[in-house]
């Protein structure tokens, strides 16, 4: 047997005893057969017809693209908004897809690069078999985890992308509150340097009262004094006559 190929053997026996914790009886291997493989024909078509169905993918993408750019210019202002949504779509779909593709890729090479160790060391291994069951689990584990991983990537690119808009929407709003507060300073300005006019009407009707309250003063000073009452040892009728002398 090859020394290679008796390493990863041995390598690959004992990681799996390692996970199951318990003994198990390994058979004979036979001799080692030529795996099943594409030929390098098949894995150019493969790769080729991988290669197609991509740029046709991006190129009916990038078609809608200039279709909506087109009609961006197009069209009047009410209709600039849904372009724009339209143009976000197609964006979110190419970069989905992108994504959809790279894992595919990864998921293939994983199968083309671990399939011809996998029927090496174990010709004879089905889903019943202890070594094939656990090695189906573990790759589809790793598989699982490979989806998971670009989901996650492309909701925290999601997540980038509003953090960049809602930053431009904050610097619109701190911007506009500048203006608003400059305008409300120049206003507030203004206000203090300007002399608010008294109305002709109330300040005749004022004038009019005041003099009224004189009157009627100056008549209870000449009662107080002319009752004979010893004013001047009372404090309030001494404040009626003092402040009546004083108009």
């Amino acid at each position: 047997m090859d020394p290679t190929l008796e390493r990863i053997r041995s390598s690959l026996i004992s990681t799996l005893l390692a996970v199951t914790q318990h003994p198990v009886s390994l058979p004979l291997l036979p001799p080692p057969t030529p795996y099943p493989h594409l030929l390098p024909t098949e894995l150019d078509l493969l790769s080729e017809y991988e290669s197609l169905k991509r740029l046709e993918f991006e190129k009916t993408l990038a078609q809608s693209t200039l279709e909506t750019i087109f009609s961006i210019s197009n069209n009047n202002d009410e209709d600039d908004e849904l372009a724009i949504d339209e143009l976000e779509r197609l964006q979110h779909q190419l970069s989905e897809a992108r994504l959809k593709n790279q894992i595919k890729t990864r998921a293939v090479e994983s199968i083309l690069s671990t399939q011809p160790i996998l029927d090496v060391s174990f010709p004879s291994a089905t889903l019943s078999d202890p070594f094939g069951a656990l090695s189906s689990r573990t790759l589809q584990y790793r598989d699982d985890l490979i989806s998971a991983h670009g989901k996650l990537a492309e909701a925290i690119n999601q997540l980038k992308e509003r953090e960049v808009e809602l930053q431009i929407e904050r610097t619109g709003v701190e911007e506009e509150n500048r203006r608003m507060a400059e305008r409300i300073r120049k206003l507030a300005k203004k206000v203090q340097g300007v002399e608010v006019e008294e109305d002709p009407e109330v300040r005749e009707a004022r004038r009019r009262e005041e003099w009224r309250l004189r009157v009627l003063r100056g008549v209870l000073g000449g009662l107080v004094v002319g009752s004979g009452v010893d004013w001047a040892r009372d404090d309030e009728l001494a404040e009626i006559v003092l402040a009546c002398g004083e108009e």
